[in-house]
Protein backbone atom coordinates (compact mmCIF):
# COMPACT_ATOMS: atom_id res chain seq x y z
CA UNK A 1 0.00 0.00 0.00
CA UNK A 2 2.87 2.34 0.85
CA UNK A 3 4.50 1.51 -2.48
CA UNK A 4 1.26 2.28 -4.30
CA UNK A 5 0.97 5.64 -2.56
CA UNK A 6 4.60 6.39 -3.42
CA UNK A 7 4.03 5.63 -7.11
CA UNK A 8 0.89 7.76 -7.16
CA UNK A 9 2.87 10.63 -5.64
CA UNK A 10 5.54 10.33 -8.36
CA UNK A 11 2.91 10.22 -11.11
CA UNK A 12 1.15 13.25 -9.68
CA UNK A 13 4.40 15.21 -9.58
CA UNK A 14 5.15 14.30 -13.20
CA UNK A 15 1.76 15.58 -14.28
CA UNK A 16 2.56 18.91 -12.65
CA UNK A 17 5.89 19.31 -14.52
CA UNK A 18 5.32 22.08 -17.13
CA UNK A 19 6.03 21.38 -20.79
CA UNK A 20 9.09 23.64 -20.86
CA UNK A 21 9.90 23.50 -24.58
CA UNK A 22 6.30 24.05 -25.58
CA UNK A 23 6.08 27.04 -23.29
CA UNK A 24 9.28 28.52 -24.65
CA UNK A 25 8.12 28.14 -28.25
CA UNK A 26 4.56 29.35 -27.72
CA UNK A 27 3.76 33.06 -28.12
CA UNK A 28 0.76 32.65 -25.80
CA UNK A 29 3.30 32.32 -22.98
CA UNK A 30 5.57 35.14 -24.18
CA UNK A 31 5.88 37.30 -27.28
CA UNK A 32 9.66 37.15 -27.04
CA UNK A 33 12.19 34.35 -26.72
CA UNK A 34 15.30 35.90 -25.20
CA UNK A 35 18.73 34.45 -25.96
CA UNK A 36 21.47 35.46 -23.55
CA UNK A 37 23.70 32.39 -23.89
CA UNK A 38 24.33 29.38 -26.10
CA UNK A 39 22.44 27.35 -23.49
CA UNK A 40 19.36 29.48 -24.08
CA UNK A 41 19.63 28.76 -27.79
CA UNK A 42 20.04 25.05 -27.16
CA UNK A 43 16.94 25.07 -24.98
CA UNK A 44 14.73 25.91 -27.97
CA UNK A 45 16.38 23.48 -30.38
CA UNK A 46 13.43 21.13 -30.01
CA UNK A 47 10.88 23.73 -31.04
CA UNK A 48 11.11 23.23 -34.76
CA UNK A 49 8.89 26.28 -35.26
CA UNK A 50 9.12 29.25 -32.90
CA UNK A 51 5.94 31.30 -32.53
CA UNK A 52 7.53 34.35 -30.93
CA UNK A 53 10.19 36.94 -31.68
CA UNK A 54 13.68 35.61 -31.06
CA UNK A 55 15.81 38.40 -29.59
CA UNK A 56 19.49 38.09 -28.77
CA UNK A 57 20.68 39.94 -25.70
CA UNK A 58 22.95 42.95 -26.20
CA UNK A 59 25.33 41.33 -23.71
CA UNK A 60 25.85 38.18 -25.77
CA UNK A 61 29.53 37.51 -26.48
CA UNK A 62 31.17 35.23 -29.06
CA UNK A 63 29.66 32.79 -31.54
CA UNK A 64 26.02 31.70 -31.56
CA UNK A 65 24.49 28.65 -33.23
CA UNK A 66 20.73 28.29 -33.41
CA UNK A 67 20.10 24.61 -34.09
CA UNK A 68 16.79 22.88 -34.68
CA UNK A 69 14.68 25.90 -35.59
CA UNK A 70 13.32 25.59 -39.12
CA UNK A 71 10.82 28.44 -38.97
CA UNK A 72 9.89 31.44 -36.89
CA UNK A 73 6.47 32.98 -37.40
CA UNK A 74 7.75 36.25 -35.97
CA UNK A 75 11.14 38.02 -36.21
CA UNK A 76 14.79 37.24 -35.50
CA UNK A 77 16.47 40.26 -33.97
CA UNK A 78 20.10 41.17 -33.20
CA UNK A 79 20.14 44.81 -32.13
CA UNK A 80 23.33 46.28 -30.67
CA UNK A 81 24.91 42.90 -29.91
CA UNK A 82 28.34 44.46 -30.19
CA UNK A 83 30.38 41.43 -29.06
CA UNK A 84 28.69 38.84 -31.28
CA UNK A 85 31.35 37.38 -33.59
CA UNK A 86 29.38 34.88 -35.68
CA UNK A 87 25.88 33.54 -36.11
CA UNK A 88 24.64 30.37 -37.77
CA UNK A 89 21.18 28.84 -38.06
CA UNK A 90 21.81 25.72 -40.15
CA UNK A 91 18.20 24.50 -40.16
CA UNK A 92 16.35 27.79 -40.58
CA UNK A 93 14.22 27.92 -43.73
CA UNK A 94 11.61 30.61 -43.09
CA UNK A 95 11.32 33.86 -41.14
CA UNK A 96 7.75 35.09 -41.52
CA UNK A 97 8.63 38.34 -39.76
CA UNK A 98 11.84 40.31 -40.17
CA UNK A 99 15.53 39.51 -39.94
CA UNK A 100 17.38 42.35 -38.21
CA UNK A 101 21.10 42.50 -37.55
CA UNK A 102 22.11 46.02 -36.59
CA UNK A 103 25.12 47.49 -34.79
CA UNK A 104 26.82 44.12 -34.33
CA UNK A 105 30.27 45.60 -34.70
CA UNK A 106 32.38 42.43 -34.31
CA UNK A 107 30.24 40.14 -36.48
CA UNK A 108 32.40 38.51 -39.16
CA UNK A 109 30.33 35.49 -40.16
CA UNK A 110 26.63 35.11 -40.95
CA UNK A 111 25.64 31.61 -42.08
CA UNK A 112 22.02 30.95 -42.99
CA UNK A 113 22.61 28.16 -45.44
CA UNK A 114 19.01 27.03 -45.89
CA UNK A 115 17.13 30.30 -45.46
CA UNK A 116 15.01 31.13 -48.50
CA UNK A 117 12.10 33.21 -47.16
CA UNK A 118 12.09 36.31 -44.96
CA UNK A 119 9.92 39.40 -44.53
CA UNK A 120 12.17 42.46 -44.41
CA UNK A 121 15.93 41.93 -44.06
CA UNK A 122 17.87 44.67 -42.31
CA UNK A 123 21.67 44.42 -42.21
CA UNK A 124 23.03 47.70 -40.86
CA UNK A 125 26.21 48.86 -39.16
CA UNK A 126 28.08 45.57 -39.57
CA UNK A 127 31.53 46.87 -40.54
CA UNK A 128 33.32 43.51 -40.26
CA UNK A 129 30.82 41.36 -42.14
CA UNK A 130 32.32 40.65 -45.57
CA UNK A 131 30.00 38.02 -47.07
CA UNK A 132 26.58 36.40 -46.76
CA UNK A 133 26.64 32.64 -46.44
CA UNK A 134 23.19 32.01 -47.92
CA UNK A 135 24.26 28.91 -49.80
CA UNK A 136 20.78 27.76 -50.85
CA UNK A 137 19.93 31.25 -52.08
CA UNK A 138 17.56 33.79 -50.55
CA UNK A 139 14.69 33.80 -53.00
CA UNK A 140 11.76 35.51 -51.29
CA UNK A 141 12.09 38.75 -49.35
CA UNK A 142 9.77 41.73 -48.95
CA UNK A 143 12.42 44.37 -48.38
CA UNK A 144 16.19 44.73 -48.10
CA UNK A 145 18.27 47.33 -46.28
CA UNK A 146 22.04 46.85 -46.40
CA UNK A 147 23.77 49.89 -44.93
CA UNK A 148 27.30 50.46 -43.64
CA UNK A 149 28.58 46.90 -43.80
CA UNK A 150 31.92 45.39 -44.80
CA UNK A 151 30.29 43.26 -47.49
CA UNK A 152 32.33 42.70 -50.64
CA UNK A 153 29.64 40.65 -52.40
CA UNK A 154 25.90 40.08 -52.32
CA UNK A 155 26.15 36.48 -53.53
CA UNK A 156 23.30 34.43 -52.11
CA UNK A 157 20.57 37.00 -52.73
CA UNK A 158 18.54 35.51 -55.59
CA UNK A 159 15.37 37.56 -55.28
CA UNK A 160 12.83 38.21 -58.02
CA UNK A 161 10.88 41.00 -56.29
CA UNK A 162 10.91 43.22 -53.20
CA UNK A 163 7.60 44.93 -52.50
CA UNK A 164 8.97 46.94 -49.56
CA UNK A 165 11.97 48.23 -51.50
CA UNK A 166 15.75 47.88 -51.57
CA UNK A 167 18.33 50.21 -50.03
CA UNK A 168 22.02 49.44 -50.49
CA UNK A 169 24.20 52.29 -49.26
CA UNK A 170 27.44 53.19 -47.48
CA UNK A 171 29.05 49.80 -48.08
CA UNK A 172 32.52 51.02 -48.95
CA UNK A 173 33.96 47.60 -49.87
CA UNK A 174 31.10 46.63 -52.18
CA UNK A 175 31.98 47.03 -55.87
CA UNK A 176 29.25 45.04 -57.62
CA UNK A 177 25.48 44.79 -57.32
CA UNK A 178 23.93 42.19 -59.61
CA UNK A 179 20.42 40.83 -59.25
CA UNK A 180 19.90 38.55 -62.26
CA UNK A 181 16.30 37.61 -61.42
CA UNK A 182 14.93 40.85 -59.94
CA UNK A 183 11.95 42.01 -62.01
CA UNK A 184 10.15 44.54 -59.80
CA UNK A 185 10.39 46.50 -56.59
CA UNK A 186 9.02 49.68 -55.06
CA UNK A 187 11.90 51.95 -54.02
CA UNK A 188 15.40 50.98 -55.14
CA UNK A 189 18.25 53.13 -53.84
CA UNK A 190 21.97 52.61 -54.40
CA UNK A 191 24.40 55.27 -53.18
CA UNK A 192 27.66 55.99 -51.33
CA UNK A 193 29.14 52.54 -51.83
CA UNK A 194 32.60 51.82 -53.25
CA UNK A 195 33.46 54.41 -55.93
CA UNK A 196 34.12 51.55 -58.38
CA UNK A 197 30.56 50.27 -58.03
CA UNK A 198 29.03 48.45 -61.00
CA UNK A 199 25.28 47.80 -61.13
CA UNK A 200 23.70 45.14 -63.31
CA UNK A 201 19.93 44.64 -63.24
CA UNK A 202 19.24 42.65 -66.41
CA UNK A 203 15.66 41.65 -65.56
CA UNK A 204 14.39 44.77 -63.77
CA UNK A 205 11.19 45.84 -65.52
CA UNK A 206 9.12 47.88 -63.06
CA UNK A 207 10.04 50.17 -60.17
CA UNK A 208 8.42 53.03 -58.30
CA UNK A 209 11.52 55.12 -57.50
CA UNK A 210 15.02 54.29 -58.72
CA UNK A 211 17.97 56.23 -57.30
CA UNK A 212 21.47 55.43 -58.53
CA UNK A 213 24.40 57.46 -57.24
CA UNK A 214 28.19 57.09 -57.27
CA UNK A 215 28.49 54.19 -59.72
CA UNK A 216 30.86 53.54 -62.65
CA UNK A 217 28.64 51.20 -64.64
CA UNK A 218 24.87 50.77 -64.89
CA UNK A 219 22.83 48.29 -66.93
CA UNK A 220 19.01 48.15 -66.81
CA UNK A 221 18.15 47.07 -70.36
CA UNK A 222 14.62 45.83 -69.66
CA UNK A 223 13.21 48.76 -67.66
CA UNK A 224 9.77 49.73 -68.95
CA UNK A 225 7.94 51.26 -65.97
CA UNK A 226 8.97 53.98 -63.49
CA UNK A 227 5.93 55.38 -61.71
CA UNK A 228 7.87 57.80 -59.51
CA UNK A 229 11.38 59.17 -59.87
CA UNK A 230 14.40 57.99 -61.85
CA UNK A 231 17.54 59.73 -60.54
CA UNK A 232 21.05 59.15 -61.87
CA UNK A 233 23.52 61.36 -60.00
CA UNK A 234 27.17 61.76 -59.12
CA UNK A 235 28.22 58.81 -61.25
CA UNK A 236 31.04 58.22 -63.72
CA UNK A 237 28.98 56.32 -66.30
CA UNK A 238 29.52 57.44 -69.91
CA UNK A 239 26.15 56.34 -71.33
CA UNK A 240 22.65 55.50 -70.19
CA UNK A 241 19.77 53.66 -71.83
CA UNK A 242 16.57 52.07 -70.59
CA UNK A 243 15.27 50.08 -73.51
CA UNK A 244 11.44 49.99 -73.65
CA UNK A 245 10.61 52.62 -70.99
CA UNK A 246 7.57 54.53 -72.31
CA UNK A 247 6.25 56.55 -69.35
CA UNK A 248 7.72 57.94 -66.17
CA UNK A 249 7.30 60.39 -63.34
CA UNK A 250 10.43 62.52 -62.82
CA UNK A 251 13.65 61.81 -64.70
CA UNK A 252 16.82 63.48 -63.45
CA UNK A 253 20.45 63.29 -64.60
CA UNK A 254 22.55 65.39 -62.23
CA UNK A 255 26.34 65.83 -61.95
CA UNK A 256 27.53 62.89 -64.02
CA UNK A 257 30.75 64.37 -65.45
CA UNK A 258 31.49 61.62 -68.01
CA UNK A 259 27.96 61.08 -69.27
CA UNK A 260 28.06 61.70 -73.02
CA UNK A 261 25.04 59.79 -74.26
CA UNK A 262 21.45 59.33 -73.05
CA UNK A 263 19.26 56.99 -75.08
CA UNK A 264 15.57 56.73 -74.19
CA UNK A 265 13.93 56.50 -77.62
CA UNK A 266 10.71 54.83 -76.46
CA UNK A 267 9.94 57.41 -73.77
CA UNK A 268 6.78 59.31 -74.74
CA UNK A 269 5.56 61.08 -71.59
CA UNK A 270 6.49 62.20 -68.09
CA UNK A 271 4.02 63.08 -65.36
CA UNK A 272 6.72 65.05 -63.54
CA UNK A 273 9.96 66.89 -64.30
CA UNK A 274 12.82 66.36 -66.73
CA UNK A 275 16.12 67.60 -65.28
CA UNK A 276 19.48 67.34 -67.04
CA UNK A 277 22.22 69.39 -65.42
CA UNK A 278 25.89 69.20 -64.46
CA UNK A 279 26.81 66.60 -67.09
CA UNK A 280 29.86 68.27 -68.67
CA UNK A 281 30.56 65.60 -71.29
CA UNK A 282 27.04 65.67 -72.68
CA UNK A 283 27.28 67.71 -75.90
CA UNK A 284 23.97 66.77 -77.48
CA UNK A 285 20.55 65.74 -76.22
CA UNK A 286 19.16 63.54 -78.96
CA UNK A 287 18.06 60.47 -77.03
CA UNK A 288 14.46 61.55 -76.36
CA UNK A 289 13.11 61.26 -79.89
CA UNK A 290 9.67 60.06 -78.80
CA UNK A 291 9.14 62.36 -75.81
CA UNK A 292 6.07 64.50 -76.53
CA UNK A 293 4.58 65.31 -73.12
CA UNK A 294 6.25 66.59 -69.94
CA UNK A 295 3.66 67.68 -67.39
CA UNK A 296 6.18 69.10 -64.94
CA UNK A 297 9.17 71.39 -65.43
CA UNK A 298 11.96 71.01 -67.96
CA UNK A 299 15.36 72.05 -66.57
CA UNK A 300 18.12 71.37 -69.08
CA UNK A 301 21.36 73.27 -68.50
CA UNK A 302 24.74 72.89 -70.16
CA UNK A 303 26.63 73.66 -73.36
CA UNK A 304 25.04 71.78 -76.22
CA UNK A 305 25.84 71.86 -79.93
CA UNK A 306 22.50 70.61 -81.20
Amino acid sequence: MAIQRYLLTILASLVLVPPVIGAICDSTISDVIGIASQTDADDIAGCGSANADIEISEDYTGALILNGITKTTRSLIFQGVTNLTSFAAPDLLVIDGNLTLASCILLTDLTLGELNFVGDMKLEDLPNLQSLNFTSGMRTVSGISIVNTGLTTLDGLEISSASDGINISANTALTDITFPSLTNTSIFSIHANNPKMKVNLPSLAAVQDLTIENVTSLSIPGLYQVTGQLLIAGSSIDSFSTGPLKNGGDILFIDNPFLSNISMPDLTSLSGDLVITGNEALQQITGFTGLADVQGNIDVTGNYTG
